[in-house]
């Protein structure tokens, strides 16, 4: 398996996005805010706890770092990506596939998601769900903010969470 690394300077930091796979298929997405050891540690916990997971890439297409590169400068709303997921409950791809219709720019709460997925009393099992979220950005879970309107859970951190919402221009009070 390769990994294709990038590093890529976002508003005051920078963010790793490390692609785990070969050129048609990426078996994992790790973002990392900063560099060394917390960055190798990071990818070495993910890549324990997601052995089996993935996502097809469609042969002809942008590259899925390029694409991300593109994201993250504020010059793509949209991934052109054909996903695949080998991986996660019932209930996590439901919440992931419901997740990835919110669009760019915009928020929505747990509480508002779980609704969306006819699970109204779910709210925290939707949290749990995007916790497991294996491709983050392309699934927007930084989309997803507490009911207050509040930033809460992100695997990321929150300044993360706060810079991805920034790039896409959307203001939280």
């Amino acid at each position: 398996m390769s990994i294709s690394t990038v590093l890529i300077d976002i508003v005051h930091g920078e963010l790793l996005v490390a692609l785990f796979g070969m050129k048609s298929f990426v078996h994992a997405l790790v973002l990392a805010p900063g560099a060394g050891t917390y960055y190798v540690e990071k990818v070495t916990q993910f890549m324990k706890k997601f052995k089996s997971l993935g996502f097809a890439v469609k042969d002809g297409k942008l590259d899925a770092t390029e694409q991300i590169r593109e994201y993250l400068s504020g010059r793509r709303r949209k991934f052109d990506i054909d996903i695949q997921l080998l991986w996660g409950t019932d209930f996590q791809k439901k919440v992931w596939h419901e997740t990835m219709k919110i669009p760019y720019g915009q928020t929505i709460s747990y509480k508002m998601l779980a609704k969306r997925i006819v699970s109204p009393k779910a709210a925290r099992a939707v949290g749990a769900a995007l916790a497991a979220n294996p491709i983050p950005i392309i699934i927007p879970c930084h989309r997803v903010i507490g009911k207050a309107g509040n930033l809460v859970g992100f695997g990321g951190g929150i300044k993360l969470k706060e810079k991805l919402l920034s790039i896409e221009g959307t203001l939280l009070i």
